[in-house]
């Protein structure tokens, strides 16, 4: 035997209509009031699990870091190509990573970008253009 389930909807006329939203096997409405059961405890604990958050969150102070904040700043000026590559890997390893895949060329290329401007930003973008063929 299948149950139907019905909504009223109001279609703006005199009268609402009744449709016909889905229908199920008789024989599967216990499961699926099962899987309800199932599913409204971990809901229930996930709201509290939330809530326990939001009440330890509620004790942090957000007050002054007693660290500094990470200047980047450039490349120091005037470097010779070896004390480029060096510093390069002592204060931008990840971008060092990509500049020692580049060949002897792309290097001196990069450092030619190093030389016009020791922003440390323009060298990264001409590393990466350089390592991805552009």
């Amino acid at each position: 035997m299948m149950v139907s389930c019905w909504a009223i909807l109001d279609v703006g006329g005199d009268l609402p209509k009744a449709v016909n939203c889905f229908r199920v096997d008789r024989a599967c409405l216990p499961i699926i009031f099962a899987g309800l059961l199932f599913y409204l405890p971990a809901v229930l604990a996930q709201d509290a699990y939330l809530d326990a958050l939001a009440d330890e969150a509620a004790h942090l102070e957000d007050g002054p870091s007693d660290t500094a904040a990470r200047d980047l700043g450039g490349m120091p000026k005037g470097l010779d190509m070896a004390g480029f590559e060096d510093a390069m890997k002592k204060k931008f390893f990840g971008s060092y990573l990509f500049y020692s895949k580049l060949s002897d060329e792309q290097k001196q290329l990069a450092y030619e970008t190093y030389r016009q401007d020791n922003d440390i930003e323009p060298i990264r973008k001409k590393i990466m253009d350089l390592f991805s063929g552009n």
